[in-house]
């Protein structure tokens, strides 16, 4: 639904609401407070109030005392997650309504007050809406995924741990798609109003590894949402905290975090020049990935983005040259890397970002050097020298006798 100007200025029409708005059309964004009940009978979001709004240059009241039971347009037959009501993109009044429930208050009407910003299309607002959302998830190390993975990643069963078989886990096909290929909805986040998604990095922490037949449950909170602006415009940075514990005896066995940016369709991630490692290879290991590597671990993964399959959509909507390398694949080539060069240590945590894009058929190189007494610092480079990723893994020394029963 989109609620121009002149509906607003009109005494709102659209919702059937009484002339109260007295609000001066303006060139500039404006903004307001209002306030969303939801009721149990109809759970379609109800306007209550605009307390005040301002057009750039003053202030004047706008009050709506008395408007329960005038439906703003969209509402559904069951409850709905937080989302945002905007003006027409090319509107530059960018007035967002947002509205929000919480699902451990069903019972009763919920309130819910934010202050709404002038960028339709994400609000400061909305994005400390988003943490603290969570969901919960459970799958199974099976035997197909746990062979597959080893394959893929060319390992030895007798030596080498399943350091990133989890990014293989809880994945889901969805229903209704986008079109580059992402799921319409991610939870824990709701849709949200920027085209292109970017796993920009994380860390993640091993206490166990994975073995198979485990039955798993992954717990996933936002724990950071944080609206910016940048040359391409706005942009969300978030960041996931995810554990994974052992179903049955309740054991921590990795904790994660990460970093996923959503960015408008006007930016291409990883443009620039790049720089060089910063340090002096002691060891590296050459590779490329070709379109049957990129297609086995998107189908490994159920991800359906088109960046990694579809060439001309990559080229002509996505402005690449080549089809994308996942993220997730170059980080755990380079953590198993890390990990063969200390046979006798235990890998206990990898922290990553990602830099620039590595394209299909394109060699690079895995590249590292020994840190500190327990730490590997690691890169990815391009053929051109540039980083594409970095990354340091932190090793715990071995104790035999626990490394017996794993």
């Amino acid at each position: 639904m989109g609620l121009s100007p002149a509906s607003l200025a009109s005494g709102g029409t659209r919702l059937g609401l009484p002339n109260v708005w007295n609000i001066e059309p303006s060139p500039t964004a404006i903004e307001a407070i209002a306030i969303f009940e939801f009721q149990d009978d109809a759970y379609g979001p109800i306007l209550t109030a605009v307390e005040e709004t301002y057009d750039g240059a003053g202030r004047a009241a706008a009050h709506l005392p008395s408007a329960n039971g005038h439906r703003l347009e969209g509402g559904s037959s069951s409850p709905p997650e937080t989302g945002c009501y905007s003006t027409d993109e090319n509107s530059p009044w960018g007035l967002s309504f947002a509205f929000s429930r919480s699902a451990a208050n069903r019972s009763i009407a919920h309130k819910r007050r934010r202050r709404f910003g002038g960028d339709h299309t994400m609000s400061a607002f909305l994005a400390s809406d988003l943490e603290g959302r969570s969901l919960e998830e459970w799958d199974r190390v099976d035997a197909h995924r746990w062979s597959s993975y080893y394959l893929l990643f060319r390992l030895d069963p007798e030596r080498d741990r399943p350091l990133a078989l989890h990014w293989l886990l809880f994945n889901k096909l969805a229903s209704e798609l986008r079109e580059d290929g992402h799921p319409v909805e991610m939870p824990p986040f709701p849709p949200l109003p920027y085209p292109r998604r970017m796993w920009a990095g994380g860390e993640i922490a091993w206490s166990r590894p994975l073995a198979p037949r485990l039955d798993l449950r992954r717990t996933t909170v936002v724990s950071r949402a944080e609206a910016k602006t940048g040359e391409t415009g706005s942009f969300l940075l978030t960041s996931l905290r995810r554990t994974i514990q052992d179903e049955v005896g309740g054991e921590t066995l990795i904790d994660e975090r990460q970093d996923i940016v959503f960015l408008p369709a006007t930016s291409r991630p990883g443009s620039g020049q790049g720089r060089e490692p910063g340090f002096e290879a002691e060891w590296d290991v050459a590779l490329s990935s070709s379109s049957v590597d990129l297609f086995r671990y998107s189908a490994l993964t159920l991800n359906g983005h088109r960046i990694h399959y579809d060439e001309p959509y990559t080229r002509e909507v996505e402005g690449y040259p080549k089809l994308v390398v996942h993220g997730p694949r170059l980080a755990s080539q380079l953590m198993h890397a890390a990990a063969r060069q200390r046979p006798k240590a235990i890998p206990a945590r990898f922290t990553y970002r990602a830099v620039k894009p590595v394209f299909c058929e394109e060699p690079y190189r895995l590249i590292g050097r020994r840190g500190a007494p327990s730490t590997e610092d690691l890169a990815i480079v391009g053929d051109d020298g540039r980083v594409r990723m970095t990354a340091t893994m932190t090793f715990a020394e071995v104790n035999p006798s626990k490394e017996a029963s794993v």
